[in-house]
């Protein structure tokens, strides 16, 4: 590792967990002094959401530089965590993955992590994943990340990676 912890953030602009994840981010001192960058296919909300974790970084006074891209493979270079926070079919298919289950009485909080809303959004996203993990088949002791765990358990077998679920809600549920 450098000296400077490097964390890429794919998928930065996911509405609802970014925030979340950037809290994280700047009350991590021990992997202080860091690098954030944050990656999305989305260049106009890459540019607020920069504007937000760089706004949060100075407000707690840490060493957080902050860049920004929707090139990957540049972001992937010498990173020394890569995060995977991606939605493929956005906030649409997430309605979708909670109220197909809900119409045959399968109640679901959040469709992504364990059900069939899960199922339907592995599904969705094992395509995009497999891509990303090809970007990061030369690389070395990187973890990738899913957020959810069924979905992940899915892409694990299906791309033979390891890749480690770190969904921050996954056992105390969506608050609301």
């Amino acid at each position: 590792m450098a000296d400077r912890f490097k964390l890429v953030y794919v998928g930065a602009c996911s509405h609802r967990f970014s925030i979340g994840l950037f809290r994280n981010i700047v009350a991590s001192n021990p992997l202080h002094p860091m690098n954030v960058v944050l990656v999305d296919i989305d260049e106009r909300l890459l540019t607020y959401v920069h504007k937000i974790l760089r706004n949060m970084a100075d407000k707690a006074k840490v060493d957080i530089r902050v860049e920004s891209t929707t090139d990957r493979r540049k972001a992937f270079e010498d990173a020394d965590f890569i995060y995977l926070s991606i939605s493929v079919g956005a906030q649409e298919s997430e309605w979708t993955d909670i109220h197909i289950p809900l119409k045959f009485g399968i109640p679901q909080n959040t469709g992504d992590t364990v059900g069939p809303g899960g199922i339907f959004r592995g599904l969705r996203s094992i395509e995009k994943v497999r891509s990303i993990r090809i970007d990061l088949r030369k690389r070395k002791n990187v973890s990738a990340d899913g957020r959810t765990r069924i979905p992940t358990k899915s892409r694990e077998t299906v791309l033979g990676a390891s890749l480690k679920s770190l969904c921050r809600k996954a056992s105390i549920g969506e608050k609301r």
